[in-house]
């Protein structure tokens, strides 16, 4: 409680380096103006520990009194690469535009590189974004999986248009490894400009690359909004059944199939409303056991082998 601030800040004078840390950690949960000058001033302490546990507990009060000395935190040469780092990510959850420009600097300090861009991405500044999207987008290649996976979710987060038009390069780099990133990468980045570039990836050489494109593809099915387009790949999926492709291509036709629901018995045999035209025509129509290849993207007349039936009729069927 705030009664406690007074007896909690008294006891910091004659304590020792470890009472004094954890007395910040309770002065950072009590949140009070009181305790956010106790901690503001134990930035200054003498012992790099007390001034890291002082910086984590200014994160948890967030509060705009705390950006200026935080600042001053993250540029003071005395600061340990963790305290540092804490100031960073304390800055990002405050959100204060007086950060960025001190974030832009750490950021070029590759110690300090994560917690500063994500910090920039949270305070979502657009000139820092820029910066950032540039150096994620290089780190995409970077051999360490976890980095490349940390580097597409915050390209994500910035909305980056550079990184798919670079990932989509990168599909077609002669070098196995990038190409297994690229589509690694993508299973990440939902983006519908990537499909036609990851329908051709499935069928790539290196099969591990080939089964991250169907990865990619499943979840660009599962959440994209333009079934249209995926729907046109289905005739060229169907060609992939009796190759090395297979199944690949057919965990995409699945998903696909799922997402335009072309099993939906209630939706085949409910007729459409009525209409003034007399001669009755059939609605949207979903084929997929004649050896036919079609596709219109509209109405998603598809016609092809072996996956499904569906009819919806304007007038209700006979039985």
């Amino acid at each position: 409680s705030d009664k406690a601030v007074e007896s909690l800040i008294n006891l910091l004078k004659d304590a020792n380096y470890y009472d004094r840390s954890k007395l910040a950690e309770v002065l950072g949960k009590i949140g009070s103006d009181k305790a956010l000058e106790s901690l503001i001033n134990l930035l200054k302490d003498a012992n790099q520990y007390v001034r890291r546990v002082a910086v984590g507990s200014l994160s948890k009060v967030s509060s705009e009194k705390a950006v200026e000395p935080l600042i001053e935190a993250l540029k003071d040469p005395d600061y340990d690469v963790q305290s540092k780092a804490k100031a960073a990510e304390a800055l990002g959850k405050i959100g204060s535009d007086k950060a960025v420009q001190p974030l832009i600097e750490a950021f070029q300090d590759p110690n300090l590189r994560r917690q500063a861009s994500e910090a920039l991405i949270k305070i979502g500044n657009v000139m820092a974004s820029e910066l950032i999207s540039n150096t994620l987008i290089a780190r995409l290649k970077d051999p360490n999986i976890k980095l490349r996976n940390e580097a597409a979710e915050a390209l994500v987060k910035i909305g980056s248009k550079k990184a798919v038009e670079s990932l989509i390069l990168d599909l077609k780099d002669p070098t196995d490894h990038v190409r297994r990133q690229a589509a690694e990468s993508l299973v990440t980045i939902v983006s519908d400009k990537a499909i036609e570039s990851l329908i051709l990836t499935l069928e790539d050489s290196n099969v591990y690359t080939s089964i991250f494109a169907a990865k990619a593809l499943d979840k660009i099915a599962k959440v994209t909004c333009n079934l249209p387009t995926l729907a046109q790949q289905l005739p060229h999926l169907l060609t992939l059944i009796p190759t090395e492709s297979s199944q690949q291509a057919l965990s995409v036709i699945t998903v696909i199939q799922a997402r335009c629901k072309y099993y939906n018995y209630n939706i085949a045999q409910t007729p459409l409303p009525p209409e003034n035209n007399p001669n009755p025509t059939t609605g949207n129509t979903f084929i997929f056991n004649d050896k036919v290849g079609q596709v219109v993207a509209g109405n998603l007349t598809v016609q092809r082998d072996n996956i499904a039936t569906q009819n919806n009729q304007k007038t209700a069927p006979e039985s």
